[in-house]
């Protein structure tokens, strides 16, 4: 029995009441920062690009890339791989927006209606809208190609593999046919679109398209990522010259050794000479100067003096390091030498 009561009020102390003292706690240190003299409250924005309204939230489903500073509000539905970028508004607050698949909305691009109406604005699929385009309620059919600054006012359809020069104000209501340029303000038919600039559209398509990846890639990175990124490339920009070269040829499998080098002639003042030709070294210069069994260099001729110093300083280092001759005793004279002093000689 004792032992249940004690497990129960463990169990109410670490579930209830701890609880309970931690809210009250959050609630304190709350009110104490909000009458506090010195607080300062900061309110963060949230991130634009998904903005719901009372009834609709953005589906951005499996869009490739949509720019960090964009602005997507309400019933904006956007296809597969398809890309807003820097800069832009979609508002679907007011009627709703479909964009297809692979279609490419560019920098300061606004999509709205002005009329008031409800009509649903529809870009279809592979569509390319260039910088600073201004899109009303509209139509856009699949591969219809809108080039930077024009303005489409509502009402207005634009036909597969329609063409909106740059600058162009296609008026309200009107109506640009397949296979088509139109130019102007307002704009009114130009000439027919040419098999080389369908050429030149794909191929423009295709390159932007790629290059939504890499800014997808790059603007998705965590605080980490960016973090160890910014480490690498300060740690690289203090290396030296030579490790940077020898990582350089390691990457694009060259050999750093110098034989294995094609034979390239260096000239230095009025000398020319091959390093990888060994005999042709050697007629240059009277003695082969190289300190290393690998070393090719001819040295300038100021050089010889400081190996003809050398060469004494080691001649004579042989002198004082060898051991001195060992000479032996003279022989002891036959007759003794007279030991008493010279003044009782003399």
């Amino acid at each position: 029995m004792r032992q249940l009561i004690i497990s129960l009020g463990d169990h109410i102390t670490k579930y209830k009441i701890g609880p309970l003292i931690r809210t009250l706690g959050t609630v304190l240190d709350i009110v104490g920062f909000k009458i506090s003299s010195t607080a300062y409250l900061e309110n963060y924005v949230r991130s634009l690009r998904n903005i719901p309204t009372e009834t609709h939230i953005p589906d951005l489903g499996s869009a490739k890339f949509i720019a960090p500073n964009t602005s997507i509000i309400g019933d904006v539905k956007f296809g597969k791989n398809s890309s807003l970028w820097y800069g832009s508004v979609a508002r679907g607050d007011i009627q709703k927006i479909e964009i297809g698949d692979n279609t490419i909305i560019q920098d300061l691009v606004t999509i709205k209606r002005n009329d008031g109406k409800t009509d649903p604005i529809v870009i279809g699929k592979n569509v390319f809208i260039g910088p600073g385009c201004k899109i009303g309620g509209c139509t856009l059919h699949d591969h219809s190609f809108i080039s930077m600054g024009s303005t489409i006012e509502d009402d207005c359809v634009v036909e597969s593999y329609g063409f909106l020069a740059a600058g162009a104000v296609l008026a309200k209501g009107s109506k640009v046919p397949s296979g088509q340029v139109w130019a102007g303000s307002p704009a009114h038919f130009l000439r027919e679109v040419t098999n080389e600039e369908r050429d030149a559209i794909y191929e423009h398509f295709n390159e932007t398209s790629q290059l939504a990846e890499v800014h997808h890639e790059e603007a998705e990175k965590s605080f980490e990522t960016v973090f160890l990124d910014d480490w690498e490339k300060d740690r690289k920009f203090r290396r030296n010259h030579i490790e940077t070269l020898l990582d350089k040829l390691e990457e694009l499998d060259i050999s750093s050794h110098g034989h294995d080098a094609p034979e390239t002639e260096f000239i230095h003042g009025n000398q020319r000479w091959n390093y990888n030709e060994r005999q042709q070294t050697e007629k240059i210069s009277e003695r082969n100067w190289k300190p290393f069994n690998e070393d090719g260099a001819v040295f300038p001729d100021e050089w010889k003096v400081y190996g003809e110093d050398m060469d004494r300083y080691e001649r004579a280092k042989k002198v004082f390091d060898a051991p001195p001759p060992a000479y032996e005793a003279p022989n002891a004279p036959s007759i003794p030498r007279d030991q008493t002093p010279w003044t009782r000689r003399y």
